[in-house]
């Protein structure tokens, strides 16, 4: 797994590294992961409620256990899901993900089962600002083609690098205003890129 995540082996060969970094998977629960945690309490409250109700009254449920185990078993599904794989699979996608400034693009490496390797130019006209753990920095992207006339669109969006310690987001700044507008062209995007004869 260390090889697959070694961002040397998906370098151009006229690229050399700057600086790489990853995500801190310990202990960090955004926004997102808080929510669906609240919801898995709220559904295993709803077992427990449904188990409660079972229980008391199962001498006049004769012929209702397949409505009540159906309340069960999503319930307590459900609460499995968002209390134990949701967040584990936050982690693991946290543990799969490296960052990194080459000398000519920003590039996001990530993916539990399967590996996308991400390139960004950084514009020249960038803002690259780093604030506590996170880096953010705009590049073109090219959408898809939405008129149906065969061009696509190019729009300026924001990128960033987040769950850095500030040291490392300083770091990789740094590394992101040394290379502003090396590179021209959209961000290239690539499902489980060739590694490189290291």
């Amino acid at each position: 797994m260390a090889d697959r995540l070694d961002l040397t082996k998906y370098l151009h060969p006229d690229e050399t590294l700057l600086w790489q970094g990853r995500p801190d998977a310990t202990g960090r629960a955004t926004p997102s992961v808080r929510t669906i945690k609240a919801a898995g309490w709220v559904m295993a409250v709803c077992f427990a409620f449904f188990a409660l109700m079972a229980w008391v009254n199962r001498a006049e449920m004769a012929g209702s256990w397949g409505i009540m185990g159906t309340f069960l078993g999503l319930s307590g599904l459900l609460s499995v899901v968002f209390l134990v794989f949701y967040p584990w699979l936050g982690r693991a996608a946290l543990t799969h993900t490296r960052f990194g400034v080459s000398s000519s693009h920003a590039i996001i490496l990530r993916g539990v089962w399967r590996t996308e390797l991400l390139r960004y130019p950084v514009d020249r006209k960038a803002d690259i600002t780093a604030k506590g753990g996170s880096v953010a920095f705009s590049s073109w992207i090219e959408t898809a083609d939405r008129n149906g006339n065969g061009l696509k669109e190019r729009k300026r969006h924001a990128i960033g690098f987040g769950g850095l310690t500030a040291t490392e987001a300083e770091a990789a700044a740094k590394a992101l205003r040394t290379i502003k507008g090396k590179a021209s062209g959209p961000m290239s995007l690539t499902h489980n890129p060739k590694r490189t004869a290291a």
